[in-house]
């Protein structure tokens, strides 16, 4: 009988855990003819794809970065970002996206090693930039030689990607996610997504949104198909590609629905995820009844990545490696009674750059404080309840503007509703319903479902009639925006009225 051989038996080095190239070059092997990204006209086979990235990333060594070190990347199309990017990745540099009108100087640039950009969206100032052409493209995947080396290994703590964000305070922050906060947030919604082989995946924004970019990841790697095809709208991208899945923002979904066209088929399986901020139920119910077999809403943010999944009545049910707890003013946990939440986890970052004192104040012993209001009726059961920034104080009274913002929207024929607060010329603070009217719209009606929803305690409530509410990228309401702008037009100049 032969015996092993000792040495053969002893371990070896250990293995490098695997990149996105390394899913697409299993993807390429096993089905080289299968579709893996579709761009407007533009179909690449997996095979395309695993060799496309070869040459990109042999053309993005040429650059010199090292490890570690950063590259923003504009958003020209799919197929040319997803090579950018994920090249880069093989390089161990850390990128980041910006997409058109973000080009002037900023922070984020600040950052930058090296910008990839079209030759009309050069940035202003000192950088380092490489102009993007069709020609230099067409060259490098035409020509170009293939990279042969393996990805280099990426250490957990290294840079992954830089984030621009700002839904929990207000203003652009930006955050560096690590390797191991990457795989984390990836492999937790591997787990939630449903992606497979067959999936379809239509791209509504580019990768400059987070969660876009995790859930295209997440399909990439699963094998299924991106899409982009925003020349022809997003209606007739949904006809045309027949999707199974996509991610909107609540507010695109409420707009998404009021332009469908009339002769709008419901594809015959469509999963929405939905992250951003609470979805009315009669906007869920309007979804499930013409659009979409599933919605999939989320309570998330970018500084955690997905937090819980929501019901239809605003109760998470937290995630596999996330800790959520509710403190009281001493944060001392709480079961059952309303306070602060706040979050841990894997998939954390742990501060904003050059900004110490937001980190200090919403990243505090491991844990991060969002703003967010919220009960604990279980272990791992969240309702929420708002932000402690939104809720309506007038004269000690308080209340929480979404449940009344949702029954406007389900009752009255607006586009929006925004419950707030503005001051009047004596600085008193009144109650404020900002309304942007559909057809059909009438100010009495208005008024009688407004007084049947607020109590009396808050007096006076000003009403306006808008063409649009402020709202941020990622299309949350800026109340304070709101408030300011209302404050600024006389009383009397206001479209609408006062109910009392």
């Amino acid at each position: 009988m032969n015996q092993p051989d000792p040495a053969a038996a002893a371990p070896g080095a250990a293995v490098r855990p695997p990149s996105t190239a390394d899913y697409i070059a299993f993807h390429a092997a096993q089905r080289p003819d299968a579709i893996a990204v579709i761009d407007g006209a533009r179909r690449v086979t997996w095979d395309r794809f695993h060799n496309d990235l070869r040459r990109v990333t042999h053309a993005l060594r040429g650059f010199g970065l090292a490890p570690g070190r950063f590259a923003a990347v504009e958003w020209a199309t799919l197929y040319a970002h997803w090579l950018l990017l994920l090249g880069f990745e093989n390089l161990g540099v850390a990128t980041t996206t910006y997409m058109p009108g973000n080009w002037q100087r900023e922070p984020l640039l600040d950052l930058m090693d090296l910008v990839i950009c079209t030759p009309d969206k050069v940035p202003e100032g000192d950088f380092r930039v490489h102009r993007l052409t069709r020609e230099w493209l067409a060259a490098v995947l035409g020509d170009g030689p293939p990279d042969d080396a393996a990805p280099v290994a990426r250490p957990p703590d290294a840079p992954n990607h830089v984030i621009k964000g700002s839904g929990t305070t207000g203003s652009t922050k930006l955050m560096i996610r690590t390797n191991a906060a990457n795989e984390f947030l990836t492999a937790q919604l591997a787990l939630n997504a449903g992606f497979t082989r067959e999936s379809r995946y239509l791209l509504t924004l580019g990768f400059g949104i987070s969660f876009v970019y995790r859930y295209a990841l997440v399909c990439l790697r699963f094998g299924g198909t991106c899409i982009s095809d925003p020349a022809i709208g997003l209606a007739a991208a949904i006809a045309k590609h027949a999707p199974t899945h996509m991610s909107l923002l609540p507010m695109a979904l409420h707009e998404l629905l009021n332009s469908l066209p009339a002769d709008f088929v419901r594809p015959p399986r469509l999963t929405v995820n939905l992250e951003g901020a609470p979805v009315p139920g009669a906007v869920q119910a309007r979804a499930l009844a013409g659009f979409a077999t599933e919605l999939i809403e989320g309570y998330a943010m970018n500084e955690t990545g997905r937090v819980c999944t929501m019901d239809t009545d605003g109760v998470g049910t937290v995630w596999p490696g996330v800790e959520v707890e509710v403190v009281d003013d001493e944060d001392r946990p709480m079961i059952g009674a309303q306070g602060r939440v706040r979050i841990r986890s894997g998939g954390c970052v742990t501060g904003y750059l050059n900004d110490p004192e937001a980190t200090a104040r919403m990243f505090r012993d491991g844990w991060f404080y969002p703003g967010d209001l919220g009960v604990m009726l279980g272990p791992r059961v969240l309702k929420l309840a708002g932000r402690a920034d939104d809720m309506v104080n007038i004269r000690g009274f308080k209340l929480m503007p979404y449940a009344v913002e949702a029954t406007l929207a389900a009752k009255l024929p607006v586009a929006e509703a925004c419950f707030s607060t503005v001051k009047d010329a004596a600085g008193v603070t009144h109650a404020c319903v900002a309304l942007v009217p559909n057809p059909g719209f009438d100010m009495a009606a208005a008024s009688a479902c407004i007084a049947g929803l607020l109590p009396a305690s808050f007096g006076a409530c000003h009403i306006a009639t808008l063409d649009a509410l402020p709202r941020t990228p990622s299309r949350k309401i800026r109340r304070a925006a709101l408030a300011v702008s209302l404050a600024a037009v006389p009383q009397g100049k206001r479209r609408g009225g006062v109910l009392r």
